[in-house]
């Protein structure tokens, strides 16, 4: 299945970075080649195959760090190459103010179209945020109840989607490095030149060192 989807990727440019209807349509071919109704099947397949990549086993750190940065009034945002919707992830869902997907942006990171999303759904939570509470003293950013891209963090584990697309937008990029890059320095992994502002093993660093 993943060489079709691979063949589909190659067949569809224009929706490359769509896996919703990468997926389904190499679900089409699928069925169709097997002589199964496809409709029906492929629509069957597909909300089986959500469902279970929803179900998301998180890192112990996960919860842990992301409740930390919402506690000291931090607006917490998504954005994903993937087809994973944050709203439907155990416990995770209602931690997050906005999730975007590289489908709903046309285009995935490292372009600039899901970053630039992001800054756009951040100054609208913080103008909700000033319309409930006109009278308080804003709690994120230092432009009061404004944002602009070097106020935003991005977290990534991918040096070319995440630091390389994070730095071109203006934001302060964070690289979270498990320990699986095997030795390989910063400037070659991923053949992108853009180093993080720094590096963390796991999650808990990121509210231990603002």
């Amino acid at each position: 299945f993943r060489k079709q989807m691979g063949s589909m990727r190659e067949k569809h440019p224009s929706i490359a970075h769509n896996f919703t209807a990468l997926r389904k349509k190499a679900l089409e071919v699928a069925f169709e080649e097997t002589g199964y109704e496809v409709k029906e099947n492929v629509e069957n397949a597909f909300n089986a195959f959500i469902t279970a990549r929803n179900d998301v086993l998180l890192y112990d750190d996960s919860l842990r760090a992301v409740k930390a940065l919402r506690d000291r009034g931090m607006i917490v945002g998504a954005i994903t190459n993937g087809n994973a919707d944050v709203w439907e992830t155990k416990q995770m869902g209602e931690l997050f103010d906005f999730a975007i997907k590289a489908e709903d942006a046309g285009k995935p990171k490292p372009s600039k179209e899901p970053f630039e999303i992001a800054v756009a759904c951040c100054r609208e939570v913080l103008k909700d945020v000033e319309a409930a509470h006109p009278s308080e003293e804003p709690t994120a950013g230092s432009l009061g109840w404004n944002v602009v891209e070097s106020e935003i963090m991005h977290v990534g584990d991918c040096l070319r989607s995440d630091v390389h697309g994070a730095k071109q937008a203006g934001f302060f990029a964070i690289w979270i490095n498990r320990g699986a890059n095997g030795g390989k320095s910063l400037g070659t992994r991923e053949g992108v030149e853009t180093k993080p502002d720094f590096v963390v093993r796991g999650l808990d660093e990121i509210a231990a060192k603002l």
